[in-house]
């Protein structure tokens, strides 16, 4: 009997860490979504500079040119940094789907011997 408690309380403590790591990919995939959108904006952000930029050489205004180049840099670090982000999320994505897959394969593998223990005991008390 304590053999099936054991069990009984491993599959509940395994099912408990799914549903977390469930509830972490969820917030970790909408993290993810909000840094693709800065990126995009960013991304924008340093098109339109480097429009203007080119629009500036066209027209012979040098103190322009160093204003929208510090700008552009300035965004283009910002979107290094997001960049690193992204591949981070990722990777906790990933290996939180690895760990849940791992996690049902544990609780499908303590389930069948709970049931073959149970079917043993109901085999013996016949």
């Amino acid at each position: 009997m304590e053999v099936l408690r054991n069990l009984r309380r491993k599959i509940k403590r395994y099912t408990e860490d799914i549903h977390f790591m469930r509830r972490r990919l969820k917030e970790t995939t909408l993290w993810l979504n909000h840094t693709y959108a800065l990126i995009k904006d960013l991304g924008a952000n340093i098109h339109k500079n480097s429009k203007k930029i080119l629009k500036a050489m066209s027209e012979g205004r040098a103190h322009n040119i160093h204003h929208f180049k510090d700008k552009m840099q300035h965004d283009e670090e910002l979107m290094s940094l997001y960049i690193s982000d992204v591949q981070r999320y990722h990777r906790y994505i990933s290996e939180d789907r690895e760990r849940i897959n791992r996690y049902r394969r544990h609780i499908k593998k303590l389930s069948r011997q709970r049931q073959n223990l149970l079917s043993q005991i109901v085999a013996g008390i016949k």
